[in-house]
């Protein structure tokens, strides 16, 4: 079999042999050839996110899954959601963006528990980090939700008293 330089075969064939021997940055670029021919491919967004991330560019990793994980929420798949934004946040804890958008797809779902832990968890990571104007908008943008949840409303407000806010 003869193979253009440019054709999808080709690529498919250097991506391959990229992925057996462990060329991730090489692989990483056959895929954006192929995400260019199918840019409707999810599956290739997710593919290139996870090569990304095994030659160590978290950066371009989670661009790509911020990708994947807006697509999969706009289809209503929420449990893949979920686990597309737990895979970002284990690649970074610190990305309290992604915890917020993880506790909005929680109370989707109608978790709250794992909706509060998240928004709590952004809470104390941007207080701890000083950006006290953030973390009490997110303490405002859980009582915005009108959650009929009277133990989490009295925490929050003994959140907001406790700092004097």
């Amino acid at each position: 079999m003869t193979f253009s330089l440019f054709s999808e075969e080709y690529v498919n064939k250097l991506l391959q042999q990229y992925l057996e021997k462990g060329q991730w940055s090489r692989a990483a670029e056959q895929y954006k050839k192929l995400i260019k021919l199918h840019p409707e491919n999810i599956n290739l967004q997710l593919r290139i996110a996870e090569v990304y991330l095994k030659s160590g560019n978290k950066k371009d990793a989670l661009e790509y899954y911020q990708k994947v994980a807006d697509h999969y929420k706009g289809m209503d798949n929420f449990s893949k959601t979920v686990t597309i934004l737990r895979t970002m946040l284990n690649i970074d804890a610190s990305l309290t963006h992604i915890r917020t958008k993880l506790a909005e797809v929680y109370y989707l779902q109608g978790n709250k528990e794992d909706m509060w832990a998240q928004y709590l968890l952004a809470f104390k990571h941007l207080e701890e980090q000083g950006f006290t104007t953030q973390a009490v908008s997110i303490l405002e943008e859980v009582t915005r939700l009108r959650l009929e949840d009277p133990p989490l409303l009295i925490q929050i407000a003994e959140m907001f008293l406790e700092r004097k806010l």
